[in-house]
């Protein structure tokens, strides 16, 4: 049997292309449609899927809770990022903030330190200048009490060192030896001499030319001795005087042409310093001490200058090994930021 004969050939529906007005074939109509392929399902339930965590992971995630199973983690995740990031930047905050407070610290001991220096160097500047002038003043003093004598008279005052014990005694007044005196001396006009005299009395101090002891040339020797008795006479008015520590009168009365002056004053340092001042030795140690004093100063500022500059070395060479470690603190910080990322 031909397959012709036992399988009839099915109906075919006629296409448009063979009749334009013709209808559909009622058997094409009532066909079901072919079941969709299993890959083509999967694919549109991953894109459903996808959507849904785009969105969930848009929205912003409430405190305490998260509105997807994908948005949690992820927030959790940049949490946990963050953390190491935000402890390495505090860490690096807290460095920085301790290498100001060194540094302040340093800078304070630094002031101190120049301070100081600053205070010690005027105070010796000023007490190596007083000595100086002090010095200077005292030769001065010393070479003109040696040119002119013992008749040193600046502004009617004249200037004597006391050299013999005569006049030590218990009185307020009593004179030791090596004491300057100051003698106000007799004025040269009459009115002020007549009135110098008639101030003149018993318990004065004065200083006098005492002709009962003259020198090799004649000259009558100056004597200080206090007035014991003013004696009046046809010929004028005559003084006796005594010594505090002699147990008599002098010898000779003094007359009023005698008379240099009366001692206004007396000073035992000033005199003892002048009296050492007016010897030889006295005068070359005037000129060794500022002069040993001025070398003294110098040595000292020159060692001061370099010890300064070796401690500014020093100051340099730590300011820039410290500037080297924090360069490389912050580098080894970079990399550890980096490696966290």
């Amino acid at each position: 049997m031909t397959p012709e004969e036992n399988f009839p050939e099915p109906s075919r529906a006629p296409s448009a292309a063979d009749d334009g007005t013709a209808e559909p074939h009622p058997a094409a109509q009532s066909e079901p449609a072919p079941p969709a392929d299993d890959r083509t399902v999967q694919s549109s339930a991953a894109d459903v899927a996808a959507q849904e965590t785009s969105a969930a992971s848009e929205k912003p995630s409430e405190p305490g809770g998260s509105d997807g199973d994908g948005a949690a983690p992820a927030a959790k995740s940049s949490e946990s990022a963050a953390k190491p990031s935000e402890g390495g930047a505090s860490e690096s905050g807290k460095d920085a903030a301790n290498g100001k407070d060194a540094s302040k610290e340093k800078d304070g001991a630094s002031e101190g330190l120049k301070g100081r220096k600053k205070a010690w160097s005027v105070i010796s500047t000023v007490l190596v200048s007083v000595i100086l002038l002090a010095a200077l003043v005292a030769l001065a003093v010393a070479i003109g009490y040696r040119v002119q004598g013992e008749t040193l008279t600046v502004g009617g005052m004249q200037y004597r060192i006391v050299l013999t014990g005569s006049m030590e005694g218990d009185r307020e007044d009593s004179i030791r030896t090596d004491s300057l005196i100051g003698i106000r001396v007799v004025p040269d006009e009459e009115a002020a001499r007549e009135a110098f005299f008639a101030e003149l009395g018993e318990g004065d101090i004065i200083t006098f030319n005492d002709w009962s002891r003259t020198g090799a040339a004649g000259d009558p020797l100056v004597n200080t001795h206090r007035i014991v008795e003013v004696i009046g006479t046809g010929d004028g008015v005559r003084y006796r005087t005594q010594g505090d520590a002699n147990s008599g009168p002098d010898a000779r009365l003094v007359e009023q042409g005698d008379v240099i002056g009366v001692v206004e004053w007396n000073n035992y340092p000033l005199g003892a310093m002048l009296s050492f001042l007016c010897s030889t030795k006295g005068i070359v140690i005037c000129l060794i001490v500022p002069a040993g004093l001025i070398l003294i100063f110098e040595v000292i500022n020159i060692v001061r200058i370099v010890r300064s500059d070796k401690r500014r070395e020093q100051q340099q060479e730590t300011a820039a090994r410290e500037q080297e470690i924090e360069r490389l603190r912050r580098e080894l910080e970079e990399l550890k930021r980096g490696e966290g990322k």
